[in-house]
């Protein structure tokens, strides 16, 4: 199984496959976990930590191997703060690229296929537009409909530092007590 990232609304049909992020679950995982560590490190505002705290929460362990792709339309983007918001991201990502806080992993990641996908998804935020915004922002209606509960906000792993998904942290969540 893999996982998808794409820009859907962006791109013609002929364009998609092209367009897209295709990982595996491994590199999904260690994905998520290095744009986790480096979002949480950087989020000042509220925004910028609901956007820290969305990808911590599509950490495998928690919602299921092979179905954690996405839409860049489906991040928590806002109208009144979208440039704001976009320019954490891709400081989020450059500051993954540039292996800031991979030593909290506790494992050598493969180099140069995390990079490969930072540079990829980096690429979908860019081509991705204000008027792109998924305005049925799914991930919080599932928090206010009660499916999950949202993590307080601000709640950071002590040992991490990192933001805190709905089950715990995505370096020290591993599913096993699910």
């Amino acid at each position: 199984m893999s996982n998808s990232i794409t820009n859907r609304k962006n791109y013609s049909y002929e364009e998609y496959s092209d367009k897209r992020l295709r990982m595996s679950n491994g590199l999904t995982d260690v994905f998520i976990q290095v744009l986790s560590i480096n979002a949480s490190h950087l989020a000042q505002t509220d925004a910028e930590i609901d956007f820290a705290i969305w990808i911590a929460s599509h950490d495998q362990a928690i919602q299921g191997r092979g179905i954690m792709g996405f839409d860049i339309s489906a991040l928590p983007w806002s109208i009144e703060n979208f440039e704001a918001e976009k320019k954490f991201l891709l400081r989020a990502v450059d500051s993954a690229k540039a292996k800031h806080y991979w030593d909290m992993l506790g494992y050598e990641p493969r180099e140069e296929t995390v990079l490969r996908s930072l540079e990829k998804f980096r690429e979908l935020i860019e081509d991705f537009t204000i008027e792109l915004i998924n305005r049925d922002n799914l991930w919080l209606l599932v928090y206010k409909g009660g499916a999950m509960s949202k993590p307080a906000k601000g709640e950071k792993c002590s040992v991490h530092g990192i933001y805190l998904h709905e089950v715990g942290c995505v370096l020290c969540f591993d599913g096993s007590i699910l």
